[in-house]
């Protein structure tokens, strides 16, 4: 009788997996509201360094439900690739892989080229560097992709050498008589250990968050060497803007336009807190300086997420301050009018929030604005809106 194939009974060969673990998609903020034409898509990172909120105990109600920033999403990104110990991130352009470097090096000495009959206006650089950001994306994608390569290839570190065929060419069986899954494709193929997958599966998440790094460098890079050229650009209407803000919200504050005038209902605040409307109102004038403060940051950086960065760390002070004085199902919708009295509440020498908001939205990547930052760009907008077009009269009808 012919004997049974060897071969049969052996179980298949583990192929392993190159395709990359995506970035899972947080959650949509609650308060997240319709964006502005002048808003683009895309997301952001997560400020580096905020501070997480505290959870709430078992049976009680969450008193920052409605904070946008507790859902961050892919904006962890950004902060989990500062805080990986296996990858660097670069600094400057001349810290970028040499290709990348390139490219970006000959996109600024193209803006310099006298090619152009005429100054290029604030749209149309707008537009190249939107256009740059693209061609950018994909070479860095390409970069990713052979390092990607490379770490298939690559042989997981402590895993044992195949043994080899006898020269007879006959194979080798186990002493048990039975086909281990180590030799199932005669010593050419090892399956994996738990270890070494999950090792697998750490190295190309680091792949994904390099590549967000690599793109913030080169949009931070490129900025930074044009700043001098785009910011208050001669072609825009940002300076003269942010002047006649900084003496309407003087003007305002000097009448002493409030958060009642402003429509926040005061005897709405959480029963247990102490003292009179106006004490009260006092007290969140106190509480929001961080606010103030990161507002005046925004004119220290000169990259959009440096901004955008100072702008989120405001909101979010707002948010805490609100979620600490009102009821969760209130607070929500008192972010906006509280923003606007945080802007009167400003001193205004050097106050430039305007130039920072447009300039965020001509030279941010188009589809990295998002999720929060669109949240937070849309209610400056709405509140810079508020105060170049109200009416004094408006505000106090009563007197």
């Amino acid at each position: 009788m012919q004997a049974s194939r060897p071969d049969a009974s052996r179980p298949k060969t583990l192929h392993i997996s190159r395709s990359f673990s995506r970035l899972e998609p947080g959650r949509n903020s609650p308060l997240t509201r319709s964006r502005a034409s002048t808003v683009q898509g895309g997301s952001i990172p997560e400020i580096p360094h905020a501070e997480e909120m505290h959870p709430t105990p078992a049976g009680e109600q969450d008193p920052v439900a409605d904070d946008p920033f507790e859902n961050t999403g892919d904006g962890n990104a950004l902060r989990d690739v500062a805080d990986a110990p296996e990858i660097e991130l670069p600094e400057t352009i001349d810290e970028l892989p040499i290709e990348i470097r390139n490219l970006t090096e000959r996109f600024l000495e193209s803006l310099s080229a006298k090619v152009h009959p005429t100054p290029l206006t604030i749209d149309a650089l707008s537009g190249l560097l939107q256009d740059f950001y693209t061609r950018a994306e994909s070479h860095i994608s390409t970069h990713i992709a052979i390092l990607s390569s490379r770490l298939s290839r690559e042989k997981p570190p402590g895993s044992a050498t195949p043994p080899k065929a006898p020269k007879g060419g006959g194979k080798t069986a186990p002493a048990s008589g039975k086909a281990s899954p180590a030799d199932t494709s005669g010593g050419e193929q090892q399956m994996l250990t738990a270890s070494e997958i999950t090792d697998k599966r750490k190295a190309r998440r680091l792949l994904e968050l390099k590549r967000t790094g690599l793109e913030e460098a080169v949009e931070r890079g490129v900025c930074e060497k044009i700043y001098d050229r785009v910011w208050r650009h001669r072609g825009t209407d940002d300076e003269e803007r942010d002047e006649k803000l900084r003496s309407r919200t003087a003007a305002l504050s000097v009448v002493g336009i409030g958060l009642k005038e402003l429509h926040v209902d005061m005897d709405k605040t959480k029963e247990d807190l102490p003292g009179t409307a106006e004490e009260r109102e006092e007290d969140i004038r106190e509480r929001l300086a961080g606010a103030r403060s990161s507002l005046r940051k925004m004119d220290d950086e000169k990259y959009p997420l440096g901004k955008l960065h100072h702008l989120t760390a405001a909101h979010k002070s707002i948010v805490e301050t609100l979620s600490q004085l009102f009821p969760s199902s209130s607070s929500a919708d008192e972010v906006l009018p509280t923003l606007i009295y945080t802007l009167i509440t400003l001193p205004p020498e050097g106050i430039n929030v305007i130039s920072n908001l447009n300039f965020i939205q001509r030279f941010r990547a188009a589809n990295k604005v998002d999720g929060e930052a669109a949240y937070c760009l849309v209610n400056l907008e709405a509140a810079i809106s508020f105060l170049e077009t109200v009416d004094l009269s408006s505000l106090r009808a009563d007197e």
